[in-house]
């Protein structure tokens, strides 16, 4: 079997994906955990980790209000 090597968890992300792999990682979540807490599903969460797609409408609020994306994109 063969797995896709993952990236380092980042510190100074540059996307809204990398930012929501960041603050999972920090939570000491797994992607199955945080999935249902964005009311997403767990495929939804790897797409966004991995940069394929990016959260939209609610799901991007989600990240800026309760995770705080903007704030931390302006430090």
């Amino acid at each position: 079997m063969h797995f896709r090597q993952r990236n380092p968890v980042p510190t100074m992300p540059k996307t809204i994906g990398d930012f929501i792999r960041m603050k999972r990682v920090e939570a000491g979540l797994s992607q199955k955990e945080i999935a249902p807490r964005m009311v997403v599903s767990l495929a939804a969460i790897f797409k966004w980790e991995a940069n394929e797609t990016a959260p939209v409408g609610r799901f991007y609020r989600f990240a800026i209000a309760d995770l705080g994306f903007e704030r931390e994109r302006r430090a």
